[in-house]
């Protein structure tokens, strides 16, 4: 079993999948889109000895649209692979989180 993961490298995962995934690309973009839409659905939870929201949501946006940014920039690398459809839906997902 493995340790805990952090944002970053499982992104890097779903990326791996999806660079190496030849017919079923769609099905790994897919994946590494839900992926960026539940960063994107992160609500903050106040707690003692943390962020306040303010600070939080300028901090968590600029990170969100910097790994948006760079997955855009690798999935293009092999964008020919996926459908249309996907390839629109993919473009969605990354416009809504880059700030």
């Amino acid at each position: 079993m493995r340790g805990l993961v952090g944002i970053e490298p499982l992104a890097e995962l779903y990326l791996r999948d999806f660079l190496g995934a030849g017919p079923r690309a769609d099905e790994a973009l897919l994946t590494l889109a839900d992926f960026l839409i539940m960063l994107r659905e992160v609500e903050y939870q106040a707690a003692e000895g943390m962020l306040p929201k303010s600070e939080f949501g300028k901090t968590y946006e600029a990170f969100l649209s910097e790994l948006a940014v760079k997955l855009r920039e690798q999935v293009e690398t092999r964008r020919a692979l996926v459908s249309a459809d996907m390839s629109r839906f993919w473009d969605r997902v990354v416009e809504r989180c880059v700030s």
